[in-house]
């Protein structure tokens, strides 16, 4: 019998869902540009009179950009959530707010340099929803989820 999850691996396991989505949307969009040319049964009929390739081929393109923006906001709702159940507060801060406060009141205080890197994505975050006002560094999917789960590993596993 499977034990019950903890918080923490729930939280966990809501950012390897988005994961597992991105996994799949690579694999159905690099198929279909593969055999663009060779299939055409009456499903991909219906589709080619909505997509073109070059769709295709721009959605594949930004496919990291897209589900960084889906797995940030799988993170902040975590933060959010941890925030107002584990330490009872009623108000909504700016993640930066959250990422800092939590991180200060874990078991284990997140350390400056996890701090750091999880700000990092926050900025390159906020540079694909807003007009940067400074160049950041861009981050693939793959750093994002890891920096943003190692966050969530100095949670406590039951809030």
């Amino acid at each position: 019998m499977r034990g019950i999850m903890t918080r923490q691996q729930e939280a966990h396991q809501r950012l390897r869902r988005i994961r597992d989505e991105f996994d799949a949307s690579h694999y159905a969009l690099r198929r279909a540009e593969a055999r663009w040319d060779t299939e055409w049964d009456a499903t991909t009929i219906e589709y080619r009179k909505k997509v073109t390739l070059g769709q295709i081929r721009r959605a594949f393109d930004n496919l990291d950009r897209t589900f960084i923006l889906r797995l940030f906001a799988e993170f902040e709702g975590i933060l959010l959530a941890y925030w107002q159940d584990a330490l009872g507060r009623q108000t909504s801060p700016k993640i930066f707010v959250l990422i800092n406060r939590i991180g200060d009141s874990c078991p284990i205080p997140v350390s400056s340099a996890q701090r750091d890197a999880t700000h990092e994505i926050r900025r390159y975050r906020n540079s694909l929803v807003h007009v940067p006002a400074e160049a950041v560094e861009p981050f693939t999917f793959g750093v994002c989820l890891s920096r943003l789960g190692k966050y969530v590993s100095y949670l406590p596993q039951d809030w």
